[in-house]
This record gives C-alpha cells, structure tokens and sequence, in this order.
C-alpha cells in the first residue's frame, strides 16, 4: 500500500509541474505574440492602482494584482485597456504587486501593443 501512495504522490506532483510549466510558457509565448506581431501605439495610464482579493481573516487567502488601465487612440477611435501583461494571477506578497504598479505612473507615457 506505501508505493502506491509514494506513486499517488509522485503523479500528482509531475501534473501540477506540468500544468504550471504549461501555463508560463502560454503567457510568454503570448507576451512574444505582442512584441513582435502586435501594433505599437503610444498610450496614457490613467489608473495604477494594487487590487486584492480574498480575505486575510478567512480560509481564502488574500491576493494582490496591479491594476494598470491605460488610454490608447488607433485609427481615430479611442480605446481603454487593463491588460499590462498575459499572465499572472496575483501574489500573496503586496509588495510585488506595488512594484509593478510603480513603474506605472498615472499620466505617465508608455507604449501600448494592440493585436490590429
């Protein structure tokens, strides 16, 4: 009975590698996608704000994500997004969240890439 815990364990541990090494790759090769294929188009944050969810008092735990909304104009249309980034779900440490927010600025310029 032992090995086939042992073995239990073992698959369960090679999913989950599996799973988020499959899940980083896709964002990467997403984040690629967008550097290389996507339209550059100067943009203007205007919200840069740390979210979290989940309760720190509560079984949930409490995550934190950067919110990052940024104004871009394409073609004569004017357009809003939140996306900073393929990827990422949060972090249980706020400070990482606050890192990315600081290097967003509101009012500051960046440049946006926009799947045409």
């Amino acid at each position: 009975m032992r090995r086939y815990d042992v073995a239990s364990v073992g698959l369960l541990l090679m999913a989950a590698t599996v799973y988020l090494t499959y899940a980083h790759l896709w964002a990467f090769a997403w984040q690629l996608k967008a550097y290389t294929t996507f339209v550059p188009v100067p943009a203007t944050i205007v919200e840069s704000v740390v979210r979290s969810t989940g309760n720190p008092r509560s079984s949930e735990a409490e995550m934190f994500q950067p919110h990052i909304v940024f104004h871009y104009r394409l073609d004569g249309q004017d357009y809003e997004s939140e996306r900073h980034y393929f990827g990422g779900g949060g972090w249980r440490d706020r400070s990482a969240a606050e890192a990315v927010v600081a290097r967003y600025p509101v009012r500051s310029q960046v440049m946006a890439y926009v799947d045409d």
